[in-house]
């Protein structure tokens, strides 16, 4: 390509990218300006409709909460003649209700003004759920009753103790609600324009200017925040800008997390941007044109004497001889150029003279380095010797290692195994859960097999059904105390269903003896510290009377909020050397403790794992103190809840700590 021809395309270039910068940044900020100003117009009215529709859900609670206090529905001694008189008395006073209906605290309707599915239950869905948590709920949903979607307002009616007393509901048509609306953005411009879509809480659609198709559907198209929980202010789409103003409340009625959706197509939105590009583009043409008309006349004057210099650049490049000094009659950069060539031809033929001699230097260093490369070559040789006898060592290894996998691999198959057998041997969890109203299991051995275990069974004793539960925690963990584990509640199984031992005190003493008599500890050359800490209780299931007894373990009690602890004996169940007397003298160290339960009371015996783990920012123990305090913090909660809490804190404040021991925490309600 020839140099003027280059001149003229970069002025070209240079022109068009200057201009397309002027016309990106102009219509950048014309964009955004058009964008701003239509934001701040639709949400001056979007919050000046949510204000309408707040002032009348706000009158609506009102109508409600001065119903839902007449004394025909606070008294206990009204009957359903007396509520279905006065609900046609207020259907008059308030005709503006489609329909209103009282309901007893078990979703049983008593009265309706329309005298439909009177006695029916209804399904616990929708304002049911929310008036469960407080006294007031509002939802947009179908009615039973009326086989309509209608706008539904549930007040909590109390008595005079402030007990339930049932629960009075009134219906409105969703018309009610869309002229509401309409009084507000009902102008010509936005229903031509600006597409209106008013959300609930669950994001359904209950209203919309242009489709009926999408009602109490979940809209779709929206845009969530980084949390994913609430809906962007402002955001695009291939066709539209989208904006979103969120429900902010009337008065004392604080809203229902209801949002308003406007959009506008950008082909509206954006007509006058569009308009100012077409007359830009329409400009830029004659501009380039002049420009290049002009770098065309300039190239001719700046290519003449470069077009000399190449001349003689390329004989010298082709080796021709060079002749005369180049002569441009010139002060500028090229007549510089001119110059500074001709200077370095001079300097040129001096280094080609000294070019030669240095060869010849060249010559004599090549073939000192063809002596040097037959040394390295020998040197190589012996390496790659050294390398095979590395490669054979390296083989070797590889089996050793491959042979220790192998072993390895088998072992923790046998673990695994060792496992299955363990879990195996636990009660049937039904039992428990079929016992109780609810339970609580969180069962983490810090190996693959633990020490820590638990065993229940249901007995007829005396005529009467009883419980029996042990919760144990085993000298060790993994294998030995797996052991030890299996041990246990063999013994437990023996002891108490076939020997008839029922008493809980009586158990652990029979357990002890088992313990040593299994491991040989009342042998004078044996110094086995073998054992386990256990709580042992019976419940007889028709009288709730409860019988504990523990080595170590205690009983944490929960009644109505408030905790009582029953502290276990300070010994442990098996080892040598231990004071431990035999019921029958009546010396037993062990404490029989007796009480009634009630309907209600939550109780939970424990390992001493969870307390003992390493964690939390310091990294210290859990503590009991702790652990009570947490124990306490969740008695509000389902047994089921509970104790994916229990799970959920004990990971937590591990973090990534190793496991300190066996974990068992186990709960049941009465």
């Amino acid at each position: 390509m020839r140099f003027s021809l280059k001149i003229v395309l970069l002025c070209f270039c240079i022109t068009l990218l200057s201009f397309s910068g002027f016309f990106w940044t102009a219509n950048k900020e014309f964009v955004e300006a058009t964008e701003q100003q239509i934001a701040s117009q639709l949400e001056q009215k979007a919050n000046y409709a949510f204000s309408g529709i707040d002032k009348f859900i706000y009158e609506r609670f009102s109508d409600v909460l001065s119903i839902a206090s007449e004394p025909v529905f606070v008294d206990k001694g009204s009957s359903q003649a007396q509520i279905s008189r006065r609900l046609e008395q207020l259907k008059s006073i308030y005709p503006h209700y489609l329909s209103m209906s009282f309901f007893d605290t078990n979703r049983v309707r008593i009265a309706d003004t329309g005298q439909k599915q009177i006695g029916v239950q209804h399904n616990l869905s929708g304002y049911w759920v929310d008036i469960s948590n407080s006294d007031f709920a509002i939802d947009i949903s179908y009615s039973e009753s009326m086989q309509l979607y209608l706008m539904h307002f549930a007040f909590m009616v109390r008595d005079q103790d402030g007990l339930k007393r049932g629960v009075f509901v009134a219906r409105l048509h969703l018309d009610k609600l869309y002229d509401t609306f309409k009084e507000v953005l009902g102008s010509k411009d936005l229903a031509d324009n600006v597409h209106i879509d008013l959300l609930d809480e669950d994001l359904n659609v209950v209203y919309s200017n242009h489709s009926t198709t999408e009602m109490l559907k979940k809209k779709a198209n929206l845009r969530f925040d980084s949390s994913n929980t609430r809906v962007e202010p402002r955001w695009r789409d291939a066709e539209s800008i989208y904006f979103c103003v969120q429900q902010k409340g009337y008065k004392s009625y604080s809203g229902n997390n209801w949002n308003l959706v406007l959009s506008v197509p950008q082909k509206v939105a954006f007509a006058d941007a569009i308009e100012m590009k077409r007359r830009l583009f329409y400009t830029l043409i004659p501009i380039l044109l002049l420009v290049l008309l002009a770098a065309y006349l300039a190239s001719k004057m700046i290519t003449r004497p470069i077009k000399k210099l190449t001349h003689a650049v390329t004989d010298l490049g082709e080796g021709k001889e060079f002749g005369n000094p180049i002569e441009i009659n010139s002060t500028d950069e090229v007549g510089k150029l001119a110059s500074a060539f001709n200077r370095m031809v001079v300097k040129l033929k001096h280094k080609m003279q000294e070019q030669e001699q240095s060869n010849i230097k060249l010559t004599q260093l090549h073939e000192q380095a063809l002596q040097q490369m037959k040394a390295i070559q020998t040197k190589n040789e012996q390496i790659e010797a050294q390398n095979q006898e590395i490669e054979i060592q390296q083989r070797e290894l590889r089996g050793i290692y491959n042979e220790i996998s192998l072993k390895n691999n088998a072992f923790k198959e046998s673990i695994r195994y060792a496992e299955r057998i363990q879990r195996s041997m636990l009660p049937e969890w039904q039992l428990i859960q079929d016992t109780f109203e609810g339970v609580s299991l969180f069962y983490a051995p810090r190996d693959m097999v633990g020490g820590d275990f638990y065993w229940f069974e249901h007995i007829e004793v005396e005529k009467a059904p009883h419980f029996f539960l042990a919760v144990a925690d085993c000298t060790g963990h993994g294998v030995p105390g797996g052991f030890m584990s299996m041990l246990g509640n063999d013994l437990l199984n023996s002891i108490v269903p076939i020997e008839k031992c029922y008493k809980p005190r009586n158990i652990l003493n029979k357990l002890n003896e088992g313990i040593k008599r299994s491991l040989h500890q009342n042998s004078n050359n044996t110094q086995s510290q073998d054992g386990l800490e256990i709580a042992v209780c019976s419940i007889n299931l028709d009288t709730l009377k409860m019988n504990f007894a523990s080595a170590k373990i205690p009983l944490f009690l929960f009644r109505k909020g408030e905790l009582s602890i029953v502290q276990g004996s300070k010994l442990t169940i098996g080892g040598v050397e231990r004071n431990f007397k035999h019921l029958a003298h009546g010396e037993s160290p062990i404490e029989n403790h007796q009480f009634n339960l009630k309907a209600g009371d939550v109780i939970y015996l424990f390992s001493d794992g969870y307390k003992d783990q390493f964690g939390g920012e310091m990294n210290r123990k859990y503590s009991s103190k702790r652990f009570k305090e947490f124990l306490q913090s969740i008695q509000v909660y389902d047994m089921r809840i509970q104790q994916d809490l229990i799970a959920e804190e004990f990971a937590n404040w591990k973090g990534s700590n190793k496991q300190t021991d066996d974990v068992l925490v186990l709960g049941f309600k009465i």
